[in-house]
């Protein structure tokens, strides 16, 4: 099973003897996941992490670095066609279950159409600093107005009437939050739904709440494939924005 990570634009990669591949991202960047041994939530203040390949059936694979839009994507490649990819700190060798990368100096800002950035994801919701971007946002939309709960419909979240699902830059992932429909700037990305989908496999879009913040959006599942991360307009079904989202 070949999987796939999401590095930021500017990071530096080194192949080392051991055929893993080390990944020192810009200043400003850190990475946040769960330890695959203890379960625990971890962050890497300097960002530098390791990916390592491992085959579990016949054959070879390696780590790679593709380039990307807002960046490269990291992977398994090889003659290999079960490829199990792990993400570890560089400083312990603890890995990582899941995660990514996270740069706690951006400010929130509507996500435009076109625009293309790596998806939100479950540990985010650990992030202070992540919680304070998402209550800066709702405050100058919503003042001292109650942000209103998106309707659960199983296998996607509905905005309630006079309001939108935005896509908004939340330390440089793009996360899907409600707001008023007036508020949507021009070009902004945007509709009344938001869901997931997988190439291969199952991927559904899950809500953490937050307390005084609201919830935090993400795709998870049982998806080996690409999982999308997406808002649509309802009538016709068009899609406004797409986000990809991977598993590690």
């Amino acid at each position: 099973m070949n999987t796939k990570g999401w590095i930021p634009e500017g990071s530096t990669t080194q192949v080392n003897p051991n055929q893993t591949l080390s990944i020192t991202p810009p200043t400003g960047w850190v990475y946040v996941g769960t330890l695959e041994n203890s379960g625990e939530f971890f962050l890497v203040a300097n960002g530098a992490t390791t990916v390592s390949c491992t085959c579990n059936t016949t054959g070879s694979c390696l780590p790679f670095v593709g380039s990307g839009t807002k960046g490269s994507t990291t992977g398994c490649v090889g003659t290999c066609t079960n490829c199990t990819m792990k993400q570890s700190v560089t400083f312990t060798g603890d890995i990582f279950s899941s995660g990514g990368y996270l740069n706690l100096s951006i400010e929130p800002t509507f996500i435009l159409l076109g625009e293309e950035f790596p998806a939100a994801f479950k540990e985010m919701n650990n992030v202070p600093e992540v919680n304070q971007k998402i209550q800066q946002f709702y405050n100058k939309y919503f003042q001292d107005q109650a942000v209103p709960s998106l309707i659960n419909q199983g296998d996607y979240l509905v905005a309630p009437s006079g309001f939108l699902i935005a896509m908004v830059n939340i330390c440089g992932r793009a996360m899907p939050l409600v707001v008023p429909e007036a508020a949507i700037v021009a070009g902004g990305a945007g509709g009344a739904a938001a869901s997931c989908s997988c190439t291969n496999g199952t991927c559904t879009i899950q809500e953490y709440n937050v307390p005084l913040v609201g919830g935090v959006k993400y795709c998870e599942g049982s998806c080996s494939g690409t999982c999308t991360l997406k808002t649509s307009v309802m009538v016709g079904g068009a899609v406004t924005y797409v986000s990809e989202t991977f598993n590690f």
